[in-house]
């Protein structure tokens, strides 16, 4: 698809083409990946005739280990030498190697001197690189107003990843005040040059129209699209933001099986690139058949993946998989440490399950006080089921002394939220639901 924006007018001043260098290179650029034994001799003669730039390539032959054997030694003499003789991208290069420690002890403040020296002579990508040192403290006390100094003039110069970091720099309101009309317009420029963080404007774009931030209202559509190019770009975020706005939620189902089935696809991509909600989220449809016929298998294999990426709310889930033998062998010595775990952080769910356990006795042995213990909890969260069960153990004396006022208090609760049972014994023991209301003075 097209960007359906307009050619920014900033890119009078530079290509957007222009070759990138992302930040904190993990290697400097170079063509030089096609070079030939012959071609290293005829760059070596050139060299040694003070050519600045068969110096330069000869660096980026040992820094890679093409046509010789990688060497960051020589690769940093080389880039050294062009360098004196005024080549401006070797003066990157020599910030790289002495940011990563290759052919020299790692020195930021060294890197940052060369960065200076490298953006003086125009190279963008040691402006946008020299942005994040001053942003970051790095090699130099943290200077926000600085970055957005370097981010400005990489990004006049057609860099994206100084576009993006300039966007941002206006989205927070770092170094500048906040401005999110200009935020918005540089993440457009970035968006359509290139560069590593091209995906990454397109996903704040999706953000910046789903909510309406630098625009007069929302654009659920507009934002959809910018969603889906960062996604088909590979940026994990987005795949798993189209991903949840296609298939909707509970709350707000999806309007079409085929957008179901275009969500799964790319909630897929993220869960499969480290997203843990994307297999969370998989596991919930796959579980309630959103697909066809419900699959406990794939769903169980979901939930466990994202438990084991740190998904907390996948933990109660997969808890219930093993308690019941959903998808897998029934291990109620594995489901209640997760229940445990999940109840400790907060949910409910495993708090009511834990409470049903102990209430029963026959995966565990019966124990209505603890029992009664877990069920107050899960009410306290609002767990109309768990209210109910606190008012039976109230009603009977199960685990406390019989009190029928408290347990009165618990049915009112779950009866608050319709649950019928408690509706049903309010009207049969406690006079009535909702009680009379007192009458008007």
């Amino acid at each position: 698809e097209d960007s359906p924006w307009p050619f920014p007018k900033y890119y009078k001043n530079g290509s957007a083409n222009t070759q990138h260098r992302s930040k904190f290179n993990v290697g400097p650029n170079g063509g030089v990946e096609n070079m030939t034994d012959q071609n290293i001799d005829y760059w070596r003669k050139l060299a040694e005739g003070g050519n600045a730039k068969a110096m330069y390539n000869l660096g980026l032959c040992y820094y890679k280990g093409i046509a010789v054997a990688k060497n960051y030694e020589q690769a940093y003499d080389y880039f050294f030498k062009s360098a004196e003789n005024g080549y401006a991208d070797a003066k990157h290069n020599l910030a790289i190697c002495c940011q990563l420690g290759r052919g020299i002890p790692a020195s930021q403040v060294a890197a940052k001197e060369w960065y200076i020296e490298a953006a003086e002579a125009n190279v963008s990508e040691s402006m946008n690189n020299l942005g994040q040192m001053y942003q970051k403290g790095i090699g130099c006390d943290v200077d926000e107003k600085e970055a957005f100094k370097w981010f400005k003039k990489g990004a006049d110069l057609a860099n994206g990843d100084a576009m993006y970091n300039l966007g941002l720099c206006y989205y927070h309101g770092n170094g500048t005040r906040q401005n999110l009309t200009e935020a918005l317009e540089w993440f457009q420029a970035c968006a359509i040059a290139s560069g590593e963080a091209k995906p990454k404007a397109e996903y704040l774009l999706g953000a910046m129209h789903f909510h309406g931030k630098g625009m007069p209202e929302l654009d659920y559509k507009e934002s959809l699209f910018w969603y889906r190019r960062s996604a088909d770009h590979g940026y994990p975020p987005a795949q798993l933001q189209i991903g949840k706005l296609l298939v909707g939620t509970p709350k707000t189902p999806t309007k079409s099986p085929q957008a179901m089935v275009e969500g799964v696809r790319y909630l897929q991509m993220a869960a499969k690139n480290g997203e843990a909600e994307a297999y969370n989220m998989l596991g919930y449809i796959y579980s309630t058949g959103k697909l066809g016929k419900p699959d406990n298998e794939k769903s169980f294999e979901c939930y466990s993946k994202a438990v084991d990426l740190g998904w907390g709310p996948s933990v109660p889930f997969l808890a219930h998989a093993y308690q019941f033998g959903l998808g897998t062998e029934k291990d109620i010595d594995k489901a209640i440490p997760l229940h445990e775990r999940a109840a400790r952080a907060g949910y409910s769910a495993s708090m009511n399950a834990l409470g049903g356990l102990y209430h029963d006795g026959t995966e565990v042995d019966r124990d209505f006080e603890t029992a009664l213990s877990w069920f107050e909890k899960a009410g306290d969260h609002g767990e109309a089921g768990a209210q109910f069960q606190c008012a039976i153990h109230k009603m009977y004396g199960m685990g406390c002394e019989a009190n029928l006022r408290e347990a009165k208090e618990w049915l009112e609760k779950a009866a608050s939220q319709k649950h019928a049972e408690s509706i049903r014994l309010l009207n049969e023991h406690f006079g009535g639901w909702p009680p009379p209301r007192p009458p008007d003075d």
